[in-house]
């Protein structure tokens, strides 16, 4: 049994407008304290409800039985989620590679991925097809695989029409001799063949499908005997994480999903994947990626 004399009671106060104060409380506690050792109790002196809030800090508290998303989506509302992120990344391809989430976050994983692929050659892997889902502005193809001799084709899917202009004119910009291209696509149905790859990428967009199960299977399917998944994305199972993704993009972006490492796991389990191995790296953003291997 827990010793109580170890065991902190905490009042968070919530304020009628804005309530992330008493989640920032919550997230400061965490960096001192374990979380099992924290019980708290809401005070809301005007009477606002305060179940969202609950939601929050439960969805932290205890992230293998409660998620802030319920890591699932509403019936009939996938199309919502489909168009909301259709305008976001509409909007944003003008100054995609201008914005700092860029060196903060995607650099980075892009980075990661990148030496999981040098890893891979090593160990002898060579010829490789690469499918990059949700490539975006096309970054991790154009800057980052393409002068990878082991890799012969690069094919770069996104949903926006101004994400794939913008990659295809990156591209135009390199002597690729034709290895690289960009088409629209949906991550949830690729218009691909079964085994069409040895590699898939998705970096920094799987919290957007509100199918994930789906796309995750996908993969699976276009991925040859032997393929390899590299799924990287934002890693909400630590504070700051969780603050940044969960409360934060969440709530202006709304229509995301960032999946818990149990989450991830438990998808590519199902969807058929072996030998499952995650890497978290980066402090403020924090990025998991995931990495797992197919037997036909």
């Amino acid at each position: 049994m827990q010793n109580p004399n170890r065991h902190i009671f905490c009042i968070i106060l919530l304020h009628n407008f804005d309530y992330l104060t008493g989640v920032l409380q919550f997230i400061i506690l965490c960096s001192l304290f374990r979380p099992q050792e924290l019980d708290f109790q809401f005070q809301n002196p005007f009477n606002r409800p305060i179940m969202e809030v609950q939601s929050i800090v439960l969805a932290f508290w205890q992230p293998n039985e409660y998620s802030f998303a319920m890591e699932s989506v509403n019936p009939g509302s996938e199309h919502i989620w489909k168009q909301t992120a259709h305008r976001h990344f509409h909007r944003w391809a003008e100054h995609y590679d201008r914005d700092i989430i860029n060196i903060l976050l995607f650099k980075p994983c892009y980075r990661r991925v990148q030496s999981q692929v040098r890893h891979w050659v090593r160990r002898g892997l060579k010829e490789i097809r690469v499918l990059d889902v949700g490539c975006g502005t096309g970054s991790l193809a154009v800057w980052y695989l393409s002068g990878m001799p082991e890799v012969t084709s690069i094919v770069g899917l996104d949903m926006s029409e101004n994400m794939i202009a913008k990659a295809r004119e990156k591209a135009s910009r390199f002597p690729l001799g034709g290895k690289v291209s960009f088409t629209l696509g949906d991550a949830e149905n690729l218009p691909f063949a079964d085994n069409s790859f040895d590699i898939v990428t998705c970096c920094n967009s799987f919290h957007h499908y509100p199918h994930q199960e789906q796309a995750v299977g996908e993969m699976h399917r276009v991925l040859a005997d032997r393929g390899r998944l590299m799924l990287v994305d934002g890693f909400r199972d630590n504070p700051i994480g969780f603050f940044i993704f969960d409360i934060c993009v969440a709530r202006v972006e709304n229509h995301v999903l960032h999946c818990s490492a149990r989450r991830f796991k438990e998808l590519m389990t199902k969807a058929g994947f072996y030998d499952i191995k995650q890497q978290v790296f980066g402090v403020c953003p924090p990025a998991i990626l995931n990495t797992g291997i197919v037997i036909k």
